[in-house]
């Protein structure tokens, strides 16, 4: 039971530090789609927020109210959606067209 433990904890690491390290900006979403939980440093640096202002924003902070909407919707189609493109605001104001890819984590 330890060694499960131990090795679950290393396992979880792992996947922490894909997360964190990854050149790619990376997000998780609530299961609504509007608010942020946490994102990796990638997104920090594409986004120009911190991860702690990250985490008090909705998602329409980044798009349109038309955009969230419809991001939300191709959430919802499917748990694996394939790619698409969007249309993004950094924190300086500058727009980013931006291809995104989601899916479901428990």
């Amino acid at each position: 039971m330890i060694l499960a433990k131990q090795q679950q904890r290393r396992k979880d690491k792992k996947f922490q530090l894909l997360f964190e390290e990854s050149p790619q900006p990376i997000w998780v979403l609530d299961s609504r789609g509007k608010e942020f939980l946490a994102v990796n440093r990638a997104a920090v640096r594409l986004y120009g927020y911190s991860q702690e202002e990250f985490r008090g924003l909705a998602l329409n902070s980044l798009q349109t109210e038309e955009e969230s909407r419809r991001f939300v919707a191709k959430m919802n189609e499917t748990e694996h959606a394939t790619p698409s493109s969007w249309r993004h605001r950094t924190k300086s104001g500058l727009m980013l067209e931006v291809e995104i890819s989601t899916s479901s984590i428990r």
